[in-house]
């Protein structure tokens, strides 16, 4: 700490620090006292990964926020039910290394086990069609010993969402429903 910055807030009291890595910033009292700021946001070998702003990081504090704080409305769907971020992720250059760049704009992160965490081998790039067909409210259908989604299976036989949809409430077999002209 070097001096009492000037309180943008009054109720705020602010102070100027430097950091290690020679960098200074502005931290509140509170945050100081809690031990919840120790740096200016820098690696330990003072040097910043350099992605801030990226799609990359902006997943990633995205997934943080959704798992960790309870304050975010998305946090009863993630961290809510019990999605946890694996101890390797909380390190963003970790999280880059194992997920590798965003394949193209498209792309956003998806968990291939809903009901796993985010760690790799749980996780990978996928577009919105993929997201699509790997959420909880998915309708997955098994014909031939083959367990596809609902939308996979209207592709596969040329059936119409709504033909398909009908078939099934009307109480038809899978078989009929799929194999029917």
């Amino acid at each position: 700490v070097l001096e009492r910055a000037p309180d943008k807030v009054k109720a705020q009291t602010r102070w100027l620090c430097r950091c290690d890595c020679g960098d200074e910033k502005q931290a509140t009292g509170n945050n100081l006292q809690r031990g919840s700021v120790t740096n200016c946001g820098c690696t330990p070998a003072g040097r910043t990964h350099g992605k801030s702003g990226t799609p990359e990081h902006v997943v990633w504090k995205g997934m943080r926020q959704r798992c960790n704080n309870e304050n975010n409305t998305n946090y009863p769907d993630w961290g809510g039910r019990g999605i946890k971020i694996c101890k390797r992720w909380e390190v963003f250059e970790n999280f880059l290394a194992d997920m590798g760049p965003r394949p193209s704009k498209g792309y956003s992160i998806d968990r291939i086990d809903n009901d796993g965490n985010y760690e790799p081998g749980n996780c990978r790039w996928a577009t919105h069609k993929e997201q699509c067909n790997n959420t909880r409210k998915t309708l997955r259908i098994t014909f031939n010993g083959e367990t596809r989604t609902f939308v996979e299976w209207c592709e596969i036989t040329g059936l119409s969402y709504e033909k398909l949809r009908c078939r099934l409430r009307r109480g038809w077999s899978v078989e009929k429903a799929l194999t029917m002209d």
